[in-house]
């Protein structure tokens, strides 16, 4: 059993470290003396002595060699300014500022867009980073590129300058070479076409409600499948200012188009846009409560605006 330290022993342990022992009297290796360091003696500190000799001591040393260290550390892992200048005269840019870190962004401009200075992180430039100028005209068409776009969609650009994909250009579309047409290489690359084909295309039998179980009979008998009275519905709104002739309303969703000889038995003026008022959904409901559904005449029509009118 080794035997157990002085007082002195103990006291010239602390003092070969630059400590100032505080306690004057050494019990066991269990008691915690107190001491002080001379480089930071504001502050009193305690240890076991066989901490002591095991390589313990001073916090506050400890914490300014571990930041030294971890300095050191990175000095000698730091990249040489000489080689970050020619990272970026590799990628075509000039260097403006000095190196300090990795995390510090540096300052610099590209030889192609010289106007334009820039900000990047070492790290990111190695990352693939770079001029967002040159990554932009990367991506941009040019006015032949989008000539071939539309061509290869059977339309022909009728633009001379592109500006970018966002920006609707004119075009011909060939079923409709007399209207204005535009759209965004964006939205024709997404798969948008030609508006006024697409609303033909959405009529009659290539509609996708269109049902072709049905009769010529059965469709005759049905105002929903029938062309004529869509267009004669249109003019007679657009004939009314899209306006309730009883009561004025003029809000749009909830407008009629009334047959005033009615569409049943008066085949001759089905499509006539004389024969045809524009009506509120409530005023609509009113009449034909009171004239009800089937045989209506024009008369009718005549004697109920008269006396709504008086």
């Amino acid at each position: 059993m080794p035997a157990r330290r002085t007082y002195a022993e103990v006291l010239k342990e602390f003092t070969d470290r630059n400590y100032i022992l505080l306690d004057g009297e050494y019990k066991n290796n269990k008691q915690k003396l107190r001491y002080k360091c001379k480089i930071h003696n504001d502050a009193e500190q305690g240890i076991r002595f066989n901490d002591l000799i095991t390589g313990h001591g001073c916090k506050f040393c400890g914490e300014e060699r571990k930041f030294e260290n971890l300095k050191k550390m990175a000095f000698e892992q730091r990249t040489p300014e000489t080689e970050v200048v020619k990272e970026f005269e590799n990628r075509g840019y000039k260097l403006l500022s000095h190196y300090i870190n990795a995390h510090e962004p540096l300052k610099y401009v590209c030889l192609i867009h010289p106007e334009h200075p820039l900000k990047i992180r070492i790290s990111d430039l190695k990352a693939g980073g770079g001029c967002k100028y040159c990554a932009a005209d990367k991506t941009r068409l040019g006015i032949e590129t989008a000539r071939q776009i539309f061509h290869d969609r059977g339309y022909e650009l009728a633009e001379l300058v592109y500006v970018n994909s966002n920006i609707p250009m004119r075009y011909i579309c060939p079923k409709h070479p007399e209207k204005e047409t535009r759209i965004t290489i964006s939205s024709l690359k997404g798969g948008h076409r030609c508006s006024y084909c697409a609303i033909e295309n959405s009529r009659g039998k290539l509609s996708v409600h269109y049902n072709h179980d049905l009769s010529d009979e059965t469709r005759a008998k049905d105002r929903r499948y029938d062309a004529e009275i869509h267009a004669w519905r249109k003019a007679v709104y657009e004939r009314d200012n899209y306006t309730c002739v009883k009561c004025g309303d003029d809000r749009g969703g909830n407008l009629n188009a009334h047959h005033k000889d009615g569409f049943a038995w008066c085949v001759e003026r089905r499509y006539d846009v004389s024969n045809g008022a524009t009506l509120c959904e409530t005023c609509h409901r009113k009449f034909h409560s009171r004239y009800s559904n089937k045989d209506n005449t024009e008369s009718q029509f005549v004697e109920w605006l008269k006396e709504a009118s008086e």
